[in-house]
């Protein structure tokens, strides 16, 4: 694995939380903002839709300036394709069980009579499987992620929320979300000289 190799993934990955920080925060508040006239909802779409922008525009100079392609993987010796190919194995696995289990959440939470906790169990799963990204991209911030996500997610199960349920949650994770992306864009430097330095298995 080389620098630019990490920080080409690394931007990836902060597209990938700038879009969740948007998609929870209109979950959590979009349905909301229709009610006391058009002001709100054009502030609030200025707002998300603006900070989402400006979170991918960033990764997307980060990945521009690293200057990394695709291409050059088939460049790369053995070693290196054997750390991507695990590294892509690793990524599908985990993809295909956080899919596999929001499948079978959702229509238990539906045949419980629960629609209420579809909401809390999707976050739930989505927010652990940051733990093991974190392990196999060797960034500690996915473990930051997983381990408060879930916390917020535990806490949205709680019967005293009622109407506010989604509010919480969609506010909570999106700011999460984009504190992370944020601080990724930040530290990314740092981030791909601790995470080169440890060792990568094949």
């Amino acid at each position: 694995m080389t620098d630019r190799q990490f920080l080409w993934g690394l931007s990836n990955g902060i597209i990938v939380l700038a879009l969740a920080g948007t998609f929870w925060l209109g979950m959590g508040f979009g349905p909301h903002l229709g009610e006391d006239g058009w002001v709100m909802p054009a502030l609030f779409t200025v707002v998300v839709y603006g900070t989402c922008a400006a979170l991918v525009w960033f990764a997307v100079r980060l990945r521009r300036r690293v200057g990394f392609k695709r291409s050059e993987l088939k460049q790369a010796d053995d070693r290196q394709r054997a750390e991507t190919r695990k590294l892509m194995v690793g990524f599908l696995y985990i993809g295909v069980a956080q899919a596999v289990l929001i499948a079978c959440a959702v229509p238990l939470c539906l045949g419980l009579g629960h629609e209420e906790l579809v909401g809390p169990s999707i976050a739930l799963i989505v927010s652990l499987h940051f733990i093991p990204l974190g392990r196999i991209f060797h960034v500690q911030t996915y473990y930051v992620v997983g381990i408060v996500g879930c916390g917020i997610a535990l806490v949205a199960f709680s019967p005293v929320f009622g109407v506010g349920r989604l509010m919480y949650l969609g506010g909570a994770l999106g700011v999460l979300s984009w504190l992370s992306a944020a601080y990724i864009l930040w530290r990314a430097e740092r981030i791909s000289a601790k995470a080169i330095s440890q060792p990568w298995s094949v």
